[in-house]
């Protein structure tokens, strides 16, 4: 990883999304670091931490909620910016999760654009 780039974790279980995205983001000069799940990801956590984290609500195991709560219960990662990806706009209310949390919605399906300028204001913020 280039030390120039700014860093994804990208955590959803769906390989497909999570490989197609990360692609689409390295294409656009990101390091992208994939996690299959909440755990998966906090070992990565461990040895790197990302300027920003894509997470997925809705995983098998740790719900990308339950994910974040602990997070921001660790100052290591409480100021990493969140964008939470879901298909179910009504689970998270992006208002419990605004600014002040460095935390927003993007529902499923979504266009990448939308998806890259959310990325690029929320880490240049």
């Amino acid at each position: 990883m280039s030390k120039n780039k700014k860093k994804i974790l990208i955590v959803d279980d769906e390989i497909d999304f999570t490989n197609s995205t990360s692609h689409r983001l390295n294409f656009e000069g990101y390091d992208t670091i994939e996690a299959m799940n909440a755990e998966e990801a906090m070992a990565i956590l461990e040895k790197t931490v990302p300027d920003i984290i894509l997470l997925d609500v809705m995983m098998p195991g740790m719900t990308g909620v339950q994910f974040f709560e602990q997070l921001r219960k660790d100052a290591r990662f409480k100021d990493i910016p969140v964008i939470f990806l879901t298909v179910w706009d009504r689970l998270v209310s992006s208002d419990s999760h605004g600014a002040k949390e460095k935390a927003v919605l993007v529902t499923k399906p979504f266009e990448f654009d939308t998806l890259l300028k959310t990325i690029r204001e929320m880490i240049s913020s």
